[in-house]
């Protein structure tokens, strides 16, 4: 009888029979494969930013100091960055960038901040001229101011080294004539009438020249020493501080004028009017008086019709009275 006995086993295809791989291989195995899609994905996004970059760069890009996103397209397409350090590099480049332009921005704000413009103009403004209509107008000198800072109703426009302020209040449209326009009230009455409307203040560095002209309106004016014109029509005028050389013309109004004259040649007119003039005590100057239709009255009085010399007469100043009073004072 014969017997069931399992066949002989090989040995050698027992040793080669195909081993199961365990769970820790299986999980070695996917992130082998997982590493190899997230490098290529890598690699995929860093070649989309170094394209987008030549696309924003221009097809004729050329690589210069100015512009490192260029120079780093040229090193990449020249093989000697790969494209993912590119197009890591072309980020670094741009947030540096992005920084210093809102470096610059902040410290252009900044200067504009403190900035305090007073001219409309690049042009050196050397010179004011202020021409006011029915307004009262008061000039001062102030050093701490660059060149000039109005209050009031204004039209500022620049003439070359000129700066122009002009006024206009109710009495008058223009400077050739005046007119008086229709009110709403009694208030606009006393405004208009016995306050001659609203103020015109205007502070000015003393190292400009100044004149002024005023329409049916008052001006007074201090601690100016570069006032060399001014002119008063139906009005009046009070300036304080002079020094010379400075001309006064007054038609239909009166004006006075204290100051230490000692240099230059100067001219006070009245047409029709009153003029005052007082001279502070360092003054030089010679005074010629040329009276038409009126006189000169000198205090203390004795004084050469002629010519009228104070201190040691450096200066010299014409007085002419067309029709008028010309008062002359001599400060102790």
């Amino acid at each position: 009888m014969s017997e069931n006995t399992p066949p002989p086993s090989d040995p050698w295809a027992e040793a080669t029979d195909p081993v199961q791989p365990t769970n820790g291989a299986n999980a070695e195995a996917h992130a082998a494969n997982g590493g190899g899609h997230s490098d290529a994905e890598t690699r995929r996004a860093a070649a989309e930013t170094v394209r987008a970059a030549e696309g924003a760069a221009g097809p004729q890009a050329e690589a210069t100091e100015e512009d490192p996103v260029r120079r780093i397209l040229s090193d990449v397409a020249a093989g000697r960055l790969t494209p993912e350090e590119g197009a890591r590099r072309i980020d670094e480049a741009r947030r540096a960038g992005g920084a210093a332009a809102g470096a610059a921005t902040e410290t252009s704000a900044t200067s504009t901040d403190k900035a305090l413009p007073t001219t409309p103009s690049a042009a050196a403004t050397t010179r004011l001229r202020i021409r006011a209509v029915g307004r009262r107008v008061r000039i001062i000198g102030e050093p701490f101011i660059s060149t000039v800072a109005v209050d009031g109703p204004h039209v500022v426009r620049q003439e070359g080294d000129t700066l122009v302020v002009s006024s206009e209040g109710e009495f008058g449209a223009s400077l050739d004539g005046f007119t008086l326009m229709r009110t709403r009230s009694l208030r606009d009455v006393q405004e208009r009438v016995f306050e001659l409307g609203r103020e015109l203040s205007v502070r000015v560095n003393p190292a400009l020249a100044v004149e002024v002209e005023v329409t049916a309106g008052s001006v007074n004016a201090e601690r100016i020493p570069g006032l060399e014109q001014v002119r008063v029509t139906g009005g009046s005028a009070r300036v304080r501080d002079v020094e010379g050389p400075i001309d006064v013309l007054v038609q239909a109004g009166s004006a006075q004028v204290e100051g230490r004259i000692h240099k230059g040649k100067s001219r006070l007119r009245t047409e029709s009017g009153s003029l005052q003039l007082r001279l502070l005590p360092g003054s030089s100057v010679r005074i010629r008086p040329d009276v038409q239709l009126g006189r000169v009255q000198w205090e203390p009085p004795g004084a050469d019709s002629d010519e009228h010399v104070v201190g040691d007469g450096d200066a010299r100043l014409d007085l002419e009275v067309v029709m008028g009073m010309a008062t002359i004072k001599q400060a102790p």
